[in-house]
């Protein structure tokens, strides 16, 4: 995470290595579930979790689906 339009590089990908028979779907971000900052080298503070993250989905046919479940 983010995804910053991963699923449609990951979809090119997945065709490249022959799984184009694969049903596959994505879910992208545009950030992380925490709010959260490094303190130090291997140190994050958490402080709180986000109530609302959008998402884009690929195949976007199924984002009620996905993002409903």
């Amino acid at each position: 995470m983010p995804g910053n339009f991963a699923s449609l590089a990951m979809e090119q990908v997945k065709k490249a290595l022959g799984y184009q028979d694969k049903k596959i779907q994505y879910v992208d971000t545009i950030s992380i579930p925490w709010a959260c900052r490094v303190i130090k080298p291997g140190e994050v503070a958490i402080m709180g979790v986000k109530k609302l993250l959008y998402a884009g989905v690929f195949p976007g046919r199924l984002t009620k689906k996905l993002i409903d479940d």
